[in-house]
């Protein structure tokens, strides 16, 4: 089979490339994709203050440059690479009035040759022609070149070689087919590494490109801490480290969308789409240094595929929606400098927290930070608790709607936390997410997904995600999003808790009470590592420091519980009393003598105290202050804040005759 050739531009250059349309042949044959070591490696492998050396290698005989041409065709084999250049080439290569200044271009040197000389130095070119290197047209090319790659980077990182010193040479470096980059810790280790690298190099027949990357125009390395261009990505690192756009592409970028957008106003609203998809694919290659570059393209993607640009291969014309030109005007407006752009290297211990959204039962959201996925360890910590109910418009959204809601919500909590932890009293405010590394524990793989790309198809999604983007960025933080089960999400107890509006005696008044009563409690049956009056206590979901998780779970047998019950839980406290004989406790409880276990109670009990709670005797919960719910004891006024106070000792059993 011979297969056509045509000539590409080499951006950048006034060159072009010769590339063999094998597009016929690729049919047939089994595709391999390469594993190419991309920029998110150089997170793994430099180190904050550290050294950076890049190159391009190709072929020592052509002095490092077309790499692909390294990689010879066996001779057998190279009639299966023939290519038709076309009547026209031939023709027109027979001394063709501008070969001096083809020749020229070309980069040869034809100073004082006759003319003799470079009539035979030019030659005729053939129609037909075998490759004898590995053409660029082949499907599977970078697959082969990145394992011949592959094969001298083993040599460079198995510590067989030593440098001048005697050391072994363990050379941490990342391979993007003919892009290489290392980097040594040191500028020291770096100038040890140089020779060692252009040996293995000429051992294998490739070499590093003079003039690209930190190889100087006469071959010598440069070991510097910040490079413009790695992979089309600038790398700084020096301090932390950052990702930043080339100014080239970042002016690239801006004259391309300001072009667009001008065609678009000139043309009546239309523009090719081709052109679109170009600068599209531009403004998403940044998205190593740009966190928000998919979320700003997606728009254009939309407009793309609702035009059905991709079916008519681009070659119609297509109308931008007005997110498309917001986001072309973003990008307009986006700078480039190295010290701007997201962190290399984040930091060493991520932030755990987990989110959760329910339509159901408490129609609310919770989340909780620092949190894991539960273990089944009652010991577990659970952090600092966020909470909410949803307003009417919201609850009939979608549930991957909520949750995205409920993230954003929670970071906005969590950016400005009460010092003192008591929202009630804050005294100070404290953001603790900033500078942090999190790592999100969702149950919602949409959502996950979402968050990690930071891209919706979801028109309504793009809003919350945006806030979520614009939150991240102003307290400097990072975050990674993981899914986990429901049932091991903690979040998922927060959002759907019935009463959010539980509330807090002051320890003083509560340890003089228990006085009044003569009877010393053991246990506080309804707290959370927060709320608890007693050392000992039981807690409505897993916390530091509970005995038991649910007090219903359990005895309470041959101890003396102190009970602040939520109110709507009384009737089943009541009856466990009465169930349960040998167990004592002292409850507070509102002095509702109409209520149904208000005979039960008061049968039971051996001595029986009204007081009265004062407003400033209260303090809400965390969950409670955040969502502006005022708790039960606070919402009745002047009329329920008349407690009474039971002691209903242990019991023999009844004797049934």
């Amino acid at each position: 089979m011979i297969t056509p050739t045509f000539m590409v531009d080499k951006i950048g250059t006034t060159r072009k490339r010769l590339v063999h349309n094998q597009k016929r042949s690729n049919v047939g044959i089994r595709k391999k994709g390469p594993k190419l070591e991309d920029s998110r490696v150089v997170e793994q492998l430099a180190t904050p203050g550290g050294y950076m050396m890049t190159c391009d290698v190709g072929s020592e005989k052509l002095k490092g440059k077309d790499g692909y041409h390294m990689l010879m065709i066996a001779a057998e084999d190279q009639k299966y690479m023939t290519s038709d250049l076309g009547p026209s080439v031939a023709a027109a290569s027979l001394l063709p009035p501008d070969r001096e200044a083809i020749l020229r271009q070309a980069g040869v040197d034809i100073a004082g040759m006759e003319p003799d000389e470079i009539r035979q130095y030019w030659g005729p070119v053939p129609r037909y022609v075998m490759c004898a290197a590995l053409p660029y047209g082949y499907q599977n090319a970078p697959w082969l070149f990145q394992t011949a790659m592959t094969k001298i980077a083993k040599v460079l990182r198995s510590g067989e070689l030593k440098d001048a010193e005697g050391n072994p040479v363990y050379a941490r470096c990342s391979i993007y087919l003919d892009d290489w980059a290392f980097f040594p810790t040191s500028r020291r280790q770096g100038e040890l590494w140089a020779p060692v690298i252009a040996k293995v190099f000429r051992d294998h027949g490739i070499m590093a490109q003079w003039g690209k990357g930190t190889v100087t125009a006469d071959g010598t390395w440069e070991i510097v801490q910040m490079v413009e261009s790695h992979i089309g990505v600038g790398v700084n690192l020096t301090g932390s480290g950052v990702f930043f756009v080339p100014p080239q592409r970042m002016a690239r970028i801006r004259q391309q969308c300001r072009a667009v957008r001008k065609s678009y106003a000139r043309n009546q609203g239309r523009v090719g789409a081709l052109w679109v998809a170009q600068v599209t694919g531009l403004c998403v290659s940044t998205w190593q240094a740009v966190p928000q570059a998919r979320f700003q393209t997606r728009p254009l993607f939309d407009d793309l595929v609702r035009s059905r640009a991709y079916n008519y291969k681009f070659r119609n014309q297509i109308r931008l929606s007005r997110e498309s030109l917001r986001c072309l005007q973003w990008w307009e407006q986006l700078s480039s400098s190295p010290e701007v752009g997201r962190t290399i290297h984040y930091p060493p211990v991520n932030l755990p927290w987990t989110c959760d959204a329910c339509t159901t039962q408490g129609q609310g959201w919770g989340a909780a930070l620092p949190s894991q996925p539960l273990t089944g360890n009652p010991e577990q910590q659970l952090g600092l608790p966020a909470a909410g109910i949803w307003k009417p418009k919201h609850r009939g959204l979608s549930i991957n709607a909520l949750e995205l809601k409920a993230v954003k919500k929670a970071l906005r909590v969590y950016r400005r936390y009460p010092k003192s932890g008591d929202w009630s009293r804050p005294g100070g405010w404290v953001s603790l997410i900033r500078g942090r590394s999190l790592l999100l524990w969702e149950d919602n793989t949409t959502v996950v997904a979402q968050l990690n790309r930071y891209s919706a198809r979801d028109l309504a999604a793009r809003e919350d995600l945006h806030k979520i983007m614009t939150i991240l960025e102003e307290e400097e933080a990072i975050q990674r999003c993981r899914w986990v089960e429901s049932a091991k999400n903690p979040a998922d107890y927060f959002s759907r808790v019935p009463s959010k509006g539980e509330w807090i005696l002051r320890q003083e008044v509560v340890d003089g009470w228990i006085a009044q009563m003569g009877q010393p409690c053991t246990v506080d049956r309804f707290a959370d590592h927060l709320s608890a009056r007693l050392p000992r206590f039981n807690a409505p979901y897993p916390c530091k420091g509970c005995e038991a998780v649910d007090c219903f779970t359990v005895s309470w047998i041959d101890e003396c519980s102190w009970i602040n019950p939520p109110w709507r839980l009384l009737g089943r406290i009541v009856l466990r009393l009465q169930q349960e004989p040998g167990a004592a406790a002292v409850l507070l409880v509102p002095r509702w003598p109409t209520q149904h276990w208000w005979p039960g109670l008061a049968a039971m009990a051996a001595k029986r105290l009204d007081v009265r709670v004062r407003p400033a005797d209260v303090s809400t919960t965390g969950l409670a202050a955040q969502m502006g719910v005022t708790p039960e004891i606070l919402r009745r006024g002047g009329r329920s804040d008349h407690m009474s106070l039971f002691y209903v000792p242990a019991r023999m059993p009844d004797v049934v005759g």
